[in-house]
């Protein structure tokens, strides 16, 4: 999707790619994040995010 924009050099882009990379690595490290939602699908990302937050809002009353 950014290549057929052709607003990033090819230096920006695999800058941007191991920046994304490293992200994807710290949020997968156990400990970091008490939950990972993936948006790859919306539906299914917003039912798991709706059972995130009502399970820790459960948590907490």
């Amino acid at each position: 999707r950014l290549i057929e924009r052709g607003t990033e050099t090819e230096d920006t882009l695999t800058t941007r790619l191991g920046n994304a990379q490293a992200e994807l690595d710290y949020g997968l490290a156990e400990g970091n994040f008490d939950a990972v939602v993936v948006n790859d699908d919306l539906d299914r990302a917003v039912e798991e995010f709706e059972k995130v937050v009502l399970g820790l809002y459960r948590k907490r009353t």
